[in-house]
């Protein structure tokens, strides 16, 4: 689809001419000369004493962890899962969910002859074809729409009109079904405490919105884990969300070109960032929310890039990456930038963990070339106390702390709304209400209280080990690069969630769900296939 597009075909013209002229050319030689002395260097630290004390401490980190009775619950694969799938309340749902399109389907067999002449019905099927890029084209919608256009409200329209897509899918094509299965139990019991979050919250109207929100999420996740069933569903799904990344991306790059984003006091400390340019924000509400996205979805480039299988499409997806590395550095946002730092490491350790001191010389030497303000903006990261952003998140700690301890069990309900008008009430260590804490575990544990947050984390902990387990295995090489992007993905922005409320803004809520969703597809096709094989 990419490859036939009017406005790539000359940029795919362009790279195969390049491929073409490229064996014996001035350019391979370059190459050639660098990797040469990129390997002298490897091969000069490979028999250095640094590599022999890290390849020590590493290999008896694995040892312990081998022998180690915490650490090896995290690499076995539990029983919950299982125990989950015999029980008589997955078995219930399941039957709701497959039950009337079972019953439907039989009813289109008997008739597919009489559907198939429909001119409609057929139309209709294109959406259905390949049902992972029509999803991805809402999502691509999602992310272009600018700010002063773009409605919670369009999110849970979307979700509505896929599911029904979806539902749809499972009657008319063979293969189609509602992967139920593919949600993990401790996922279905935070959706279940984000549900009850609600029915006990201090006021109900006021957090409905937010329950809204929150279950529009859950169905994306749902409807793309039954949509996703293989490489090719998979990598067109990615390929065209990434497209929609780049698009912003552009466009955000042309804000900080341009300079139609001026310098905002209100986002920026003005006497430690001087002559830093406004920062930019594309088509988001602010610059933090936009580096949030980017740091999502940067990793998953590079798992593209390794799939692929053509010098073409690798050099083409390696072009539409850059924009996205070059603007994360444009939204000014610093928990962005450790979030990457953090996303890189992870990405390193898990693809090959002998690159991690390479990474880390090449990120110190990179330093230097830094633009000014960029170079100042990282150096305040050193000088939180005159910081305002930083005491100011200090002070909104002090303000909701007195809070949290009294509805540490329950939680006031869902929702930044409810959240203001309880918090209220207490000693105010800042000019205004604070909206949210500023971090995402303490809001979901003000929120929804104690078993909120624990079953959140215990979600996050199982997603992880499932996705780390199955890269340790290596069992195919496509699903490791997607499933190491999506770890690297989820604990760069996790870790951007410790100083950010990264569910404030609904979109920015929905591609961490997209995130998750993306993960549990993937370990869903490989446990599927993997009991083919057992049962053969």
């Amino acid at each position: 689809m990419l490859y036939n597009s009017l406005i790539l075909k000359p940029i795919f013209y362009m790279i195969r001419v390049f491929e073409a002229s490229y064996s014996g050319s001035l350019t391979q030689r370059l190459l050639n000369w660098i990797m040469s002395v990129a390997n002298k260097l490897n091969f000069i630290y490979e028999n250095s004493l640094t590599h022999k004390i890290i390849d020590k401490l590493v290999k008896t980190l694995i040892l312990l962890i081998t022998n180690s009775a915490i650490f090896g619950f995290f690499l076995r694969p539990g029983n919950i899962s299982k125990w989950w799938e015999n029980s008589l309340g997955f078995k219930i749902i399941n039957t709701i969910l497959t039950v009337p399109s079972n019953m439907l389907k039989k009813l289109y067999r008997n008739n597919e002859a009489v559907f198939s002449e429909s001119l409609f019905f057929r139309l209709f099927s294109i959406l259905l074809h390949r049902f992972e890029i029509t999803i991805a084209i809402v999502l691509v919608i999602t992310l272009i729409v600018p700010h002063q256009m773009w409605s919670n409200i369009y999110s849970t329209i979307f979700a509505a009109i896929l599911f029904v897509l979806l539902f749809i899918c499972t009657i008319v094509k063979k293969n189609s079904y509602f992967n139920f299965k593919a949600l993990d139990f401790s996922l279905i019991i935070f959706m279940l405490v984000v549900a009850l979050s609600w029915f006990t919250s201090i006021d109900r109207s006021l957090s409905l919105r937010f329950l809204l929100i929150n279950m529009t999420c859950f169905m994306f996740v749902f409807i793309i884990v039954s949509s996703i069933n293989n490489e090719k569903s998979l990598g067109n799904f990615l390929e065209l969300v990434l497209v929609g990344v780049t698009a912003i991306s552009v466009y955000g790059l042309w804000q900080y070109v341009t300079g139609s984003v001026p310098f905002d006091p209100s986002l920026t400390n003005v006497t430690q960032n001087e002559g830093m340019p406004g920062r930019v924000f594309a088509t988001m509400a602010n610059p933090n929310n936009f580096a949030e996205i980017l740091v999502m979805m940067l990793p998953f480039y590079a798992a593209v890039v390794f799939n692929a299988k053509t010098f073409v499409k690798k050099s083409v997806f390696t072009v539409l990456a850059l924009p996205v590395l070059v603007v994360l550095f444009c939204t000014g946002s610093r928990s962005g930038w450790i979030a990457f730092g953090v996303f890189m490491l992870v990405y390193t350790f898990l693809k090959n963990k002998r690159l991690l001191p390479l990474m880390l010389v090449l990120g110190i030497m990179a330093m230097p070339f830094l633009p000014q303000h960029i170079y100042r903006r990282i150096q305040t990261l050193f000088r939180l106390s005159s910081d305002s952003s930083a005491q100011y998140r200090v002070k909104i700690i002090k303000t909701a702390l007195p809070m949290l301890k009294e509805f540490s069990i329950t939680g006031v309900g869902l929702g930044t709304d409810v959240f203001m008008n309880v918090v209220d009430n207490y000693k105010q260590y800042v000019t205004k209400v604070p909206v949210h804490t500023h971090i995402l575990y303490m809001q979901i544990w003000v929120e929804m209280g104690i078993i909120g947050i624990l079953s959140f984390v215990w979600f996050l902990f199982r997603t992880v080990k499932s996705a780390v387990a199955n890269v340790l295995e290596k069992t195919n090489i496509y699903f490791d690069n997607v499933l190491i992007a999506g770890v690297a993905s989820l604990l760069g922005i996790l870790s951007m969630a410790a100083v950010e409320y990264i569910w404030y803004y609904p979109r920015v809520m929905l591609f961490f769900w997209v995130d998750i969703a993306i993960i549990l597809s993937v370990l869903s096709i490989i446990r599927i296939r993997r009991n083919k094989l057992s049962e053969n």
